[in-house]
């Protein structure tokens, strides 16, 4: 895959090592658009074990200082610029290398995510020709105050999530998103990988909502005490 060519900037394939920068370059950009950083550094990790081959994952650099980055997995592709580099291209080219590497890979498509906040970006995706497919809202809950007490249907009982869970779960939410029109459906090794596989998913604190009679995977037994047995 051709790297972009960016006059006075070096462009090349990154590197485990370069996770720390990468994270510190998205924080950046968040910051700049939205007053607050979200990124970890799990993520940009996880976009290293997406990307299985030479150069999945891009940066752009000074002499002294990480300006952009890109990866592409599957038809999902991140780019980020410094907030004090973009309007000089950089972006543009950044984009160009998303597109060429998803048809490369076979996808019918290439797809990114950009924040309300960042009306350049916007611009230069819709001049591109990309369409607004959907939108996602960030929600959050004050923790201040205690949370109201939540009365289940008859029959519904939660729980925590399980490894055996794993199968169902992946099926509950790709039935719900499925309902999108024109969606394309996931397989489960790629929904596996993405969310159940990513370094920050905590088990511990999934929940999961189930109604009936619960039935153990198959394959388990139940033990003493309540544990599993294989």
């Amino acid at each position: 895959m051709i790297l972009p060519r960016l006059p006075g900037l070096t462009t090349r394939a990154a590197t485990r090592g370069d996770v720390g920068a990468i994270t510190a370059l998205i924080a950046a950009g968040e910051i700049a658009d939205n007053g607050v950083a979200e990124v970890q550094l799990a993520d940009v990790e996880h976009a290293f074990d997406l990307a299985d081959e030479p150069a999945g994952v891009i940066v752009v650099e000074t002499p002294d200082q990480m300006i952009g980055w890109a990866t592409v997995a599957d038809d999902q592709a991140d780019v980020e610029v410094h907030p004090a580099w973009r309007g000089r291209g950089i972006g543009a080219a950044l984009l160009a290398w998303t597109e060429a590497r998803a048809r490369a890979s076979g996808s019918p498509r290439v797809r990114q995510i950009v924040t309300d906040s960042d009306a350049a970006a916007r611009s230069l995706f819709e001049a591109a020709g990309y369409r607004v497919r959907h939108t996602s809202w960030v929600l959050q809950q004050a923790l201040d105050e205690a949370p109201p007490e939540v009365e289940l249907p008859p029959g519904v009982k939660i729980r925590g999530y399980r490894a055996a869970d794993a199968e169902a779960a992946y099926r509950v939410i790709e039935d719900a998103f499925n309902e999108w029109p024109d969606r394309q459906p996931r397989e489960f090794a790629a929904w596996s990988a993405q969310v159940i596989g990513h370094p920050a998913f905590a088990p511990e604190l999934s929940r999961l909502a189930l109604e009936g009679e619960e039935h153990q995977p198959p394959g388990i037994e139940r033990g003493e005490q309540g544990r599993d047995r294989r």
